[in-house]
């Protein structure tokens, strides 16, 4: 259970995920500046540049056709913009993401799996194993629907993979409500 992996057309448009009823309003879909101002090659496809290497193993390059956005190319749009981060809409929604993914993980929605690995120790030259997390999975059950859209909303929203970028105030809405829809209510006292 889960949206398509390629969520990107989804976020950036607004619609095909759980839009749960709260207190934070979607957006119409379509109406994002992103969809109607701008397109995924316009973004992702700019002038091609080579990054200067900061200690990987090999240099990487932004626009053309490695789709990896450039933010020079949201200049056009965003004078200001220095990084991916503008007004902090990543650090925020990972923090909701971070929020949200607390809540399933304590209501049994989603478990962390792990796989063990087998590396040589490279002072003893023996085989060790190494433990090691895959990641969140579902975890089989019956839950309320609440609960279900959350999950569909946290999973297509990761897997969009721009923490916000592609359509800032959906994801915003979409977290508020999801996070409000499960986050149990106190007892009365």
């Amino acid at each position: 259970y889960g949206p398509h992996h390629g969520a990107q057309s989804n976020v950036l448009y607004g619609a095909g995920v759980a839009e749960i009823a709260g207190n934070a309003s979607y957006p119409t879909a379509g109406a994002s500046t992103h969809f109607t101002g701008a397109s995924c090659t316009s973004c992702h496809m700019g002038e091609y540049t080579v990054v200067p290497d900061v200690g990987r193993t090999q240099t990487p390059s932004v626009g053309g056709h490695t789709y990896n956005p450039n933010v020079e190319n949201c200049k056009t749009c965003h004078t200001t913009i220095q990084d991916f981060d503008f007004v902090s809409i990543q650090t925020n929604t990972t923090a909701k993401l971070d929020e949200l993914k607390a809540l399933l993980l304590d209501q049994g929605v989603i478990e962390e799996g792990f796989e063990t690995l087998y590396e040589l120790d490279e002072d003893t030259g023996d085989i060790i194993e190494v433990i090691t997390s895959d990641g969140f999975h579902p975890v089989t059950g019956t839950y309320t629907m609440a609960q279900a859209q959350a999950f569909f909303n946290w999973t297509g929203l990761l897997e969009d993979r721009s923490f916000g970028v592609h359509n800032p105030a959906y994801v915003t809405a979409l977290l508020d409500n999801s996070i409000d829809a499960i986050t149990p209510v106190p007892p009365a006292q």
